[in-house]
């Protein structure tokens, strides 16, 4: 066994390398490999590792490039999109192939944004080059990936018409560098990390700083409310992270201040529970021994019928109110045990561990962001004056302690 292991992973690795052997020189080719096509490009139907223009979308390309090289704000950009109701790259794709599984989590006020402008602007395919080789596998047999370095990458030019010249992709990175469009980091040490979302678009609130006379000020903002238009767009208020703590602090206060009245109410229906498990145990008991009576008297009745004490009909009639029985007592045995199988699950391990949670932090003074993490599946802000928690308890939980 052990040699012919050693057989079958060194074919393995073997036919792997025989693989990337012959990917690796359709690479080098230029030849398109990849699944996905980017945005404005799509697979040529007479060359399926050849890709061309797509027209309709390919006219926004170039307008986008257009606007980087006249050193337009990213912001402005999808402002500029917006407003003209120019169709996402998501949108624009389930139009074109309906039915598709692809962007299907998308929300319906999509919108043109940083990321997705910053992602056209970084594509060097839009210049006639095919990039290649930008991931590749970390072992025999293992589905993770990892990041390749660009000079190791495949890049090879003018295997398609490009979008766009290579001068103006390049003239775009520099002014696209050059008046800074880079992403901001911020230290994820407030309360509230990642659980800050819009109440219209759905998606999660950026936290920002701002510094002013000496003050630091941090709120939460819809990064995607600038870039859209109309009255029914995301909130362009910025929400203070002082406020926005301080009201679900308040609540989760309610929430700790409960966790008495809530453990007194939890061992009450424990001790129904348990005595409702025992009225069920001592039923199974006493049905569990009429399941074996009726055993016994199925074989009593066929002794008694083999030493002639039976005639033919009264032991058939026995035979088929015993087998009657014993159906019935059979249904009735295995319905009180899922009962009492039902009653142990409830004991209950959900309303126990959020009991447990609020108990570890029924003596807190302030909000924290592990409290948050256990406590918060994400707080919903529509606006400062309307925000929603919700909470990572189970319905059931929620209902028992009547939040």
């Amino acid at each position: 066994m052990v040699m012919k292991n050693i057989v079958y992973d060194y074919y393995s690795k073997d036919l792997s390398m025989k693989v990337k052997t012959a990917k690796y020189q359709k690479m080098k080719q230029g030849k398109y490999l990849g699944g996905h096509v980017p945005y404005g490009l799509m697979k040529d139907p007479k060359d399926k590792h050849k890709l061309i223009a797509d027209p309709e979308a390919a006219a926004v390309v170039r307008e986008i490039f257009d606007m980087a090289i006249a050193k337009m704000r990213i912001i402005d950009m999808a402002r500029t999109l917006n407003e003209r109701g120019v169709e996402t790259p998501g949108q624009y794709y389930r139009r074109r192939h309906p039915g598709t599984k692809k962007f299907i989590n998308s929300s319906d006020k999509a919108c043109w944004t940083h990321a997705n402008l910053r992602t056209i602007l970084k594509q060097e395919m839009y210049y006639g080059a095919i990039v290649s080789h930008k991931r590749q596998g970390i072992g025999v047999g293992c589905k993770h990936t990892a990041s390749v370095p660009k000079e190791e990458q495949f890049i090879v030019e003018g295997r398609h018409e490009g979008i766009i010249t290579k001068e103006d992709f390049l003239k775009a990175q520099e002014i696209f560098y050059e008046i800074g469009e880079t992403k901001n980091v911020i230290q994820k040490t407030y309360s509230l990390y990642r659980k800050v979302k819009c109440g219209i678009c759905g998606r999660a609130m950026s936290y920002k700083t701002y510094f002013r006379n000496g003050v630091t000020y941090r709120y939460f903002t819809c990064p995607h409310a600038k870039e859209q238009t109309g009255e029914d767009g995301c909130c362009r208020r910025y929400v203070i992270e002082d406020s926005l703590n301080e009201i679900v602090w308040s609540v989760i206060r309610q929430l700790l201040d409960m966790t008495d009245v809530f453990k007194q109410k939890l061992d009450k229906q424990n001790n129904v529970s348990r005595q409702d498990s025992l009225i069920l145990a001592e039923k199974l008991a006493r049905l569990q021994q009429e399941k074996e009576k009726c055993e016994s008297d199925r074989f009593v009745n066929v002794d008694q019928f083999m030493a002639g004490q039976l005639d033919k009909e009264v032991y058939q009639r026995r035979r088929a109110d015993l087998g009657r029985l014993a159906e019935k007592l059979d249904a009735d045995i295995a319905e009180l045990e899922q009962k009492l199988k039902d009653a142990e699950t409830m004991k209950d391990d959900n309303l126990s561990q959020a009991l447990s949670v609020m108990k570890k932090y029924s003596g807190a003074d302030e909000l924290t962001q592990a409290m948050v993490q256990e406590l918060i599946e994400k707080v919903v802000v529509t606006d400062p004056e309307h925000v929603e928690i919700v909470w990572k308890f189970k319905d059931e939980v929620r209902n028992f302690i009547g939040i």
